[in-house]
């Protein structure tokens, strides 16, 4: 692995698991661990750059890290996050950008425009296509409802 990516991951699981509310059961270092191991196996049938990997899973570890502020904009709020965190380690302003676009492409209801603004979307709502699909949505609802989000039934 890259090391840049090693120290994100380390920078992040520091951020979720010092900062995070206990009460985001979905939206934690879990599921962005998940997201990230998408990522690499949607990659894998990819032919892309290294470099555009490396954006792509750059944003799959920041893009839950607003979520330390709670879930409103929390998009804005992770791509704050990984602004910091490249411009610390000297990353060109295109490059920052273009990580923060893909942040922000995980956005609810967006519509990619490229296809590694797809890739990102598909790693983030990758639990949808897991055998453990209903035990991972439950724990979604459970933080929707513990954060004052949305309350749901089991069946909805």
């Amino acid at each position: 692995m890259n090391s840049i990516l090693k120290i994100a991951e380390r920078e992040v699981t520091f951020l979720l698991t010092q900062q995070l509310s206990a009460d985001y059961l979905y939206h934690n270092l879990r599921h962005t661990q998940r997201v990230v191991e998408n990522a690499k196996e949607i990659l894998e049938s990819y032919d892309v750059p290294e470099v555009t990997k490396e954006k792509i899973l750059l944003a799959a570890w920041f893009h839950d890290t607003g979520y330390i502020h709670g879930a409103k904009d929390h998009e804005e709020k992770s791509c704050a996050y990984a602004m910091e965190f490249l411009k610390e380690h000297k990353f060109s302003i295109s490059v920052i950008d273009e990580v923060c676009q893909l942040i922000k492409a995980t956005k609810r209801n967006y519509e990619p425009t490229n296809e590694s603004e797809a890739i990102i979307r598909d790693a983030d709502s990758g639990h949808l296509a897991k055998k453990d699909y209903r035990t991972v949505s439950e724990l979604l609802r459970e933080e929707l409802q513990r954060t004052n989000n949305g309350s749901f039934t089991t069946n909805e």
